[in-house]
């Protein structure tokens, strides 16, 4: 039903990989420190008056939401800047 060209499915799952390990340092630690200081401002802002919700520590509580929240960024970014890296030839 479908046909697929296998060689360009290949060649673009190579380059992806290849830059994420090019840029790897970007990719994933840049996000964790994003995270920790949402994580750390978070926990200074709110846990003075916020100690527990529903008896869960608040950084405990918070911390799943952020992790999901830098994925989906991070999958996000990561979808779109192959097409515009390939219409407007940056690296």
């Amino acid at each position: 039903m479908f046909s697929y060209n296998y060689l360009c499915v290949f060649t673009l799952f190579k380059k992806e990989v290849y830059r994420f390990l090019k840029v790897g340092i970007q990719t994933v630690v840049g996000p964790a420190i994003s995270s920790l200081l949402f994580l750390a401002v978070f926990t200074l802002a709110l846990g003075r008056s916020v100690n527990q919700i529903n008896n869960i520590n608040l950084s405990e509580f918070t911390a799943p939401g952020l992790i999901m929240m830098t994925m989906l960024q991070n999958s996000f970014a990561n979808l779109l800047f192959t097409p515009l890296r390939m219409r407007y030839c940056f690296i």
